[in-house]
């Protein structure tokens, strides 16, 4: 994008006008396809679920397009508000009793079950997971 932006200015006033239209057509691809991103969050979505990646990406690759960044966070979190924030999480029996051999759960394996009844504020995990810094030590994210 840097790029094409010094471009359109380098050109704006050239008499080579087929390097401006080629400038300004290329322009007008990227904005058709980013708005595209406005119909589907996928895409978005999918780059910040990467854990390199996170907003980092787009903070460095958007930097002059504020808006862009704004309205993709919207979408994203909108996304995770109405699909997923509410999804109750349960545990597989199989999983909850690998620790336990059929005896009654002690006291300890019943307090890492049980929800925090005195926390003040319930944790929205997406919030969470944004405020975490990109692991860059993550080189193949479909093996972790």
């Amino acid at each position: 994008m840097q790029h094409l932006e010094v471009s359109k200015l380098e050109y704006e006033y050239s008499e080579y006008r087929h390097i401006t239209m080629s400038v300004n057509n290329a322009w007008k691809m990227l904005n058709k396809y980013y708005n595209l991103t406005d119909i589907s969050p996928v895409y978005v979505t999918t780059v910040v679920l990467n854990l390199q990646l996170k907003w980092s990406f787009f903070k460095q690759c958007w930097r002059t397009r504020l808006t862009w960044i704004a309205e993709a966070r919207r979408t994203v979190k909108q996304l995770w508000i109405t699909s997923y924030r509410d999804q109750i999480l349960t545990l597989n029996s199989s999983t909850a009793n690998t620790a336990n051999t059929g005896e009654e759960m002690d006291i300890l394996e019943q307090f890492l079950i049980t929800p925090d009844s005195r926390s003040q504020q319930p944790i929205d995990e997406y919030e969470e997971y944004c405020c975490l810094k990109p692991d860059i030590r993550i080189t193949n994210i479909i093996q972790w």
